[in-house]
């Protein structure tokens, strides 16, 4: 069970981010192809967020759907590039991280994503 707390915490965080923060969280995570609720659950969105989101996205090219999952297009990529070099100059945050702890690399024809947070705690844990 959450402590209240942390309860609130969590939705301070969810309620502080910009419809930008949004978008590119929505791009970071689905660097791999994502299901529709994996979305939802990850980037802590309503079904109608993402509908709205999700059709702005597809219809701009940052965002394709194959089959029943969304992926970031090459345009996408870029995108959340600009938004991290964007961020990193207005916040002093190193180039490369975002809002909510992704590190983004670009491997051959592919977005390396990786979870800073959880690697920071991986290495407290040893």
């Amino acid at each position: 069970m959450i402590k209240t707390k942390e309860k609130c915490k969590r939705r301070d965080i969810a309620m502080h981010r910009g419809r930008i923060e949004i978008i590119a969280h929505i791009l970071t995570f689905c660097a791999q192809p994502r299901l529709k609720t994996q979305i939802m659950y990850s980037v802590r969105i309503t079904f109608k967020q993402f509908e709205t989101y999700t059709s702005l996205l597809s219809s701009h090219g940052l965002l394709a759907r194959k089959s029943q999952k969304y992926v970031a297009t090459e345009k996408g990529y870029r995108f959340v590039q600009a938004f991290g070099q964007l961020q990193s100059t207005l916040e002093g945050v190193p180039a490369g991280i975002l809002s909510r702890g992704f590190l983004l690399k670009k491997g051959q024809n592919k977005i390396i994503v990786e979870n800073i947070d959880q690697d920071s705690a991986n290495a407290s844990q040893r």
